[in-house]
């Protein structure tokens, strides 16, 4: 940190750059401008037009060897500054104005060409706690100086012109701390700066690094899954007729009748790409995410009498009483027993799971960019104060599956034991919706210092393809027999199992805030919020039908009378997730 700072007050960069007083420079073998003896400037470049009005009037500014500006020159009455645009000069001023946040401003008071003046590289190296200059070989006229021959041994090279750094400070000049920095930023912490670390100011507009990649911790809910009233009891006493019935005061809904998954979900999200040129304007990027399969499962029970009453409600479209199984009109609400006493003792689950993941490609275009106070060389941990907007088109997948299982594992309590057996009941209900389509988007990026800002919009318009699997069965054996086994068990039976697959448009729009501070020269640590929704999906939970005809419960009537059902149709809906990330942005 000490020798940084000093190499901060003494070091001069290549063209373009600043210093914190003025660089006193000695013409040799000067053939243009009126040059003699020493020359004071504060600043050196080349003379560029970077604005002009609906009117022609033009404004000028002083741009560095990689074409940014790093100062805007007014004219006096004695300086015409039209006659050295695209020249090489240096600026002697009236003024110079430190606009916090902004460009300098310079008051030009004379303008003297450099292009044919020779120069010297002066290599500044630390010895200890003391700094030890040498001078290399002179420059030739008339050639520019590239950054392959700068020669270190790990500490910071400058070039200056011929001659030594004056200490008196220029007259009229206002030159804060911020003008002057030339290498790295002691609030940064990160010890002196060496070459790889410091960047010219103004080469890149935004956080350096040609590469990048983002690894984020995600911490999100989703829209619940709707699921009809799955599991219900009754009060101790109720009838057999009316046991898990639901409508009735003595039947309470144990699962179901709302919505579930509901819960925090864990996952992770990474994102990386690259730029295609070094000024930032064409870049590609990519991303993954995954949010880990959330399960939730339920589980009641009796005893081995039969006790508490449990039942699994549907709607009876065609009922039947009697031992004749005579018709019963009209249909009703119904259940089917998983426990009660002295009838049948058993256990009914509900195992609910959903997944969702993503993935994409796209391309960058910078559509403006604005560095403020762009004056100094920054190094990459504190970035100064920029903001640039950002156009993306590519390509978006993504895919949510969904499942529901219901299972019923019962043992009949006949009073015989040749009318006694076991059932294995189960209903299966999965989705999956998979999305492709077109994305485009904007990206705003801001900072200051070591502070970022990002704000994300996207929408991706395309086809989603939806599946659903139904499938369910019953495995019934008898304690005294041989088991068999049937297509069906409640919700699932033969008239709406099997895989149905339907295409429809979608949209998902996509929102997003990060906030960034830098810890490193090309790692921040990042805090942010995503918000997407999904439109025209299908949950598992709602493709459940509760209307039902007894008759093809197994081992199924023949004939069958009725109406079958339950039936399949598709049944869409919305989603969303949102959430909190937390994770590391790294470039190099």
């Amino acid at each position: 940190m000490l020798l940084c700072g000093l190499f901060l007050g003494m070091a001069v960069l290549p063209t373009g750059l600043w210093a914190q007083s003025p660089v006193r420079t000695r013409a040799t073998d000067m053939s243009v401008g009126d040059v003699s003896g020493d020359q004071e400037f504060v600043a050196i470049g080349r003379v560029k037009i970077v604005e002009r009005n609906a009117q022609g009037a033009v404004r000028y500014g002083l741009v560095d060897d990689f074409g940014t500006v790093v100062a805007q020159l007014g004219s006096t009455r004695t300086t015409n500054l039209r006659d050295y645009v695209d020249r090489r000069v240096g600026v002697q001023a009236q003024a110079v104005t430190d606009r916090k946040g902004r460009l300098p401003n310079i008051l030009v008071d004379r303008v003297t060409l450099l292009e044919d003046d020779g120069g010297a590289i002066r290599q500044t190296t630390y010895v200890g706690d003391e700094l030890s200059d040498e001078t290399l070989q002179p420059i030739p006229a008339r050639r520019e100086v590239a950054a392959a021959e700068f020669v270190t041994d790990g500490g910071p090279v400058e070039e200056v012109w011929e001659g030594p750094i004056v200490d008196e400070g220029y007259a009229g000049a206002v030159l804060g701390d911020h003008v002057g920095s030339v290498c790295g930023d002691p609030s940064c912490g990160i010890g002196s700066c060496t070459g790889h670390a410091c960047r010219t100011c103004g080469t890149t507009c935004g956080p350096s690094g040609w590469f990048w990649v983002r690894p984020e911790y995600l911490l999100w809910w989703t829209s619940g899954m709707s699921v009809p009233p799955l599991v219900t009891t009754s009060q101790a006493g109720t009838s057999r007729e009316d046991a898990g019935v639901l409508g009735l005061d003595s039947t309470s809904i144990l699962y179901g009748g709302d919505e579930i998954l509901t819960m925090a979900q864990d996952g992770f999200r990474i994102r990386f790409g690259g730029w295609l040129a070094p000024n930032q304007t064409w870049g590609w990027e990519g991303d993954y995410l995954f949010l880990g399969t959330t399960t939730e499962n339920f589980t009641a029970s009796s005893d081995f009498s039969g006790s508490p009453i449990l039942a699994r409600p549907f709607f009876n479209i065609n009922p039947r009483v009697g031992g004749d199984g005579a018709l019963d009109p009209p249909a009703r609400e119904d259940s089917e027993l998983v426990a009660f006493p002295g009838v049948i003792a058993g256990t009914v689950t509900v195992d609910a799971t959903t997944e969702l993941q993503s993935a994409g490609a796209r391309l960058i275009w910078n559509a403006c960019c604005k560095s403020y106070g762009c004056n100094r060389c920054r190094n990459r941990c504190n970035l100064g104060t920029y903001s640039r907007v950002d156009f993306l088109m590519g390509y978006r997948y993504m895919q949510l599956d969904d499942s529901l299982v219901i299972r019923e594992e019962l043992t009949s309590l006949a009073s015989t034991t040749a009318d006694r057996a076991v059932f294995d009941i189960f209903d299966r209900f999965e989705t999956k919706n998979e999305f492709h389509g077109v994305e485009l988007g904007t990206q705003w990026q801001t900072g200051w210092r070591r502070w970022s800002l990002e704000l994300l919009t996207r929408l991706a318009l395309g086809n989603v393809r939806q599946t659903v699997d139904i499938n369910g069965g019953t495995t019934i054996t008898p304690l005294a027999g041989t088991p068999e086994s049937f297509t069906g068990g409640l919700l699932a039976l033969d008239s709406n199992i099997g895989s149905y697959t339907q295409d429809r448009f979608g949209m998902i729009p996509q929102l997003g805030a990060t906030l960034g501070f830098q810890l490193t020269p090309r790692m921040r640590t990042t805090f942010g919020y995503t918000l997407l929704y999904w439109s025209n999906v299908a949950r598992a939970g709602e493709q459940i039908d509760t209307d039902i005809n007894p008759d093809q419960l197994p081992d199924p009537l023949s004939p069958i009378v009725g109406p079958l059902r339950p039936e399949f149709v598709f049944r869409e809906t919305s989603f969303w997730a949102q959430g909190m990330n937390f994770g590391v942005d790294y470039r190099w």
